[in-house]
């Protein structure tokens, strides 16, 4: 066979080659295609399940900044609350305030005729001393008392309040105050 044809040969068969993996690439172009296309969908849902994941992840932090920041804000309230000249005192000083109770009446320029103390009731960690008190005032000493009874450090609570009668014959007016007193239990 001549050098002519064998190169003839070869150029046809290198050129049925190329056109067989031509052939075969064109045949598989819409299989790479659809690979192509479904790799960059994944892509993108990878990059946007990242920045979800960031954002949920600013989100969280943002939330827990804002409850460090309440947090702060209740302790801080709380102090203040604590440090306020409304306090609870303990149950060592209950017989301090029952001694100290009828000078509360008389600084205001009330009457006590009658101040009983009921039985004390344990209620969780505290101790709460109910008591009535019977007194005789006129109007502006009856709202220096009422005053004095609200104000009071210990928080006495004024939980009734009976006009017996509005007029004696002293011109004065007679009131039963039934209150509450609330005492912190000291060594529980």
């Amino acid at each position: 066979m001549q050098q002519h044809h064998k190169n003839t040969i070869l150029l046809l068969l290198s050129w049925t080659g190329i056109l067989v993996l031509a052939i075969a690439g064109l045949a598989r172009l819409p299989a790479i295609w659809k690979e192509s296309s479904r790799l960059s969908r994944l892509s993108a849902e990878l990059t946007d399940t990242r920045e979800r994941e960031n954002r949920m992840n600013d989100f969280i932090e943002n939330i827990r900044t804002q409850a460090a920041s309440i947090t702060s804000e209740i302790s801080a309230r709380n102090q203040i609350i604590d440090n306020a000249s409304f306090t609870r005192l303990g149950s060592t000083d209950i017989s301090q305030f029952i001694d100290e109770l009828p000078e509360l009446f008389s600084a205001a320029g009330v009457k006590v005729t009658n101040l009983g103390y009921q039985a004390r009731e344990t209620i969780e960690n505290f101790i709460d001393l109910p008591f009535v008190a019977h007194i005789q005032c006129n109007y502006p000493g009856m709202r220096r008392m009422l005053h004095a009874l609200e104000t009071h450090q210990a928080g006495i609570n004024i939980e009734q309040l009976e006009f017996v009668n509005l007029d004696d014959d002293q011109h004065l007016t007679k009131l039963r105050l039934l209150c509450r007193v609330r005492f912190k239990s000291v060594g529980q």
